[in-house]
């Protein structure tokens, strides 16, 4: 619309001043196009503008000097309209010291305050997430652990035997070969009440070639089947006769004087032996 205001002037070469001099086309324009009521409008912006708890100080700043070079107040209105417009944690700042008088230095001050907020902000965030790293790194560790645990005790270890797992196999083992398993015969359909087989079975057995012991196919001789016990009993009674014999000899031969002693013993029997005689055959 500007454009089209100022084109039929500079197309038709006029020398108004609103298109040759700059004073009084930026005059023109103003009239023209600009707000009626600019300074009304600046000053509602800068009573009301608030700079919000989250927010940064430069953006606040940019706004507040853009309303107040439209108005043209004094700084010291605008160095108290800037700090109401403050948020708290700036304005502790100032709780122990004056406010600056130059509206340009409290803009300073506040910048640093502000700088030094979020620098500490950064510091917290990055704490707190180093902090949930490390947790959920303990976590993860802690969580392995407890599996091998678990694995481990679930899963016994091949080369340390468990001594109740081995005692309950012994004890297992012991009671199968004590007590028969639920797959052994029925020796009542073969066996007779005094323990020998049943003439039918008996006969079964020889047509088809079976042990008449074990019932199973093999050589002459049954590999399950008892020997027979060896007569033994003369031997035993030579021997323990051989022995008794021995044993007299010895005792005999122990009681029997030795040297000399021992011929006087034999000389006197003999003189008794003959006297006996002698005896004899005189009655």
């Amino acid at each position: 619309m500007a454009k089209r205001h100022f084109r039929r002037f500079i197309e038709a070469g006029s020398t108004d001043p609103k298109v040759n001099y700059w004073a009084q086309f930026s005059l023109e324009l103003e009239t023209i196009f600009g707000d009626p009521d600019r300074i009304g409008r600046a000053s509602d912006k800068l009573l009301a503008l608030k700079m919000s708890h989250n927010s940064h100080l430069h953006r606040y700043t940019i706004m507040f000097k853009e309303y107040a070079d439209e108005l043209g107040w004094p700084n010291v209105v605008l160095r108290q309209l800037y700090y109401n417009g403050l948020p708290t944690r700036l304005k502790d700042v100032w709780i122990q010291k004056d406010l600056p008088a130059d509206f340009d230095q409290l803009v300073l001050e506040a910048q640093q305050a502000d700088n030094r907020h979020w620098k500490c902000e950064d510091e917290r965030k990055k704490s707190e997430a180093a902090q949930s790293r490390n947790s959920d790194q303990k976590g993860k560790t802690s969580s392995s652990m407890q599996q091998s645990k678990s694995s481990s005790s679930s899963k016994p270890s091949s080369s340390t035997p468990n001594p109740s797992t081995s005692t309950s196999t012994s004890k297992s083992s012991n009671n199968s070969r004590s007590t028969p398993s639920s797959s052994t015969k029925d020796l009542t359909k073969i066996l007779s009440p005094d323990g020998k087989l049943l003439p039918a079975e008996r006969t079964r057995r020889e047509k088809l070639g079976l042990c008449t012991y074990c019932g199973e196919s093999h050589g002459a001789v049954c590999p399950i089947k008892p020997a027979k016990p060896k007569p033994s009993d003369d031997k035993s009674s030579s021997n323990s006769n051989s022995s008794s014999t021995k044993s007299t000899n010895n005792t005999s031969n122990g009681s029997k004087p030795k040297g000399r002693v021992a011929q006087v013993v034999d000389s006197v029997a003999e003189e008794s032996d003959s006297s006996e005689d002698a005896a004899n055959t005189d009655f």
